[in-house]
């Protein structure tokens, strides 16, 4: 069983340092391609929507940078409309291009720059 408070647990590590991004994408594969069961909460959308960015962790070209936005989609008290829509304006204004530009050398994400 997974619930909210496992994925804040995992990225807090990974921002850390604890745990490697390689680590962190493989935990959310395992779930998600396992249908490991999530606890039945008021936010599971959020807790999918999550974990499916973290699974695409390479591709999404997610970086520690984005490790509080996800902790406070996660964590929002506003209801699951207004929090997707803070959520989606976050991932919006990323600069994919600078990104690409940056992370082009590194193994783990360079399969998408």
């Amino acid at each position: 069983m997974i619930n909210k408070d496992d994925i804040i647990i995992t990225l807090s590590k990974w921002k850390k340092n604890e745990l490697s991004k390689e680590q962190v994408k493989r935990w959310a594969e395992n779930i998600v391609d396992n249908n490991i069961d999530i606890l039945p909460e008021y936010d599971f959308d959020r807790l999918i929507e999550v974990l499916r960015y973290l699974e695409n962790l390479d591709m999404n070209l997610v970086i520690k940078d984005d490790i509080d936005n996800c902790i406070n989609f996660l964590q929002s008290k506003k209801n699951l409309k207004q929090a997707t829509k803070e959520w989606e304006s976050y991932l919006a204004k990323i600069d994919y291009d600078y990104r690409r530009l940056t992370l082009r050398n590194d193994p783990f994400y360079e399969k998408y720059c």
